[in-house]
């Protein structure tokens, strides 16, 4: 993942404590399959039509130099502890960690 753009954040459910966080997802690699010379194809250099397709719901933009981007939405819930006690003039600061089941920090 390169970028993790919020669309949306609620923390509706109080009472659970639950924040809600709807995201894109930027993700970015090079596939030297889809490398092309945009003056072989009238100058074009990216394609988003639908052709090349990561999920069933979500296309991926190609690059003529072979770089792909895909960014899907997401919907996170994690807890988060809510203090009100200075309402109407609190603010709530929570944390959340993402990484690899995978790879380390160092790939």
């Amino acid at each position: 993942m390169r970028s993790l753009f919020a669309r949306y954040i609620s923390l509706a459910n109080l009472k659970d404590q639950i924040l809600t966080t709807n995201v894109w997802l930027e993700h970015e690699w090079q596939d030297h399959k889809f490398r092309w010379d945009p003056s072989e194809y009238g100058g074009v250099t990216e394609l988003a039509d639908g052709e090349y397709v990561v999920t069933t719901m979500t296309k991926a933009v190609l690059h003529y130099t072979g770089r792909v981007v895909w960014t899907p939405p997401a919907i996170f819930k994690s807890s988060c502890e809510i203090d009100v006690r200075y309402f109407p003039f609190d603010q709530q600061t929570c944390f959340m960690k993402f990484g690899s089941w995978t790879y380390d920090g160092d790939q």
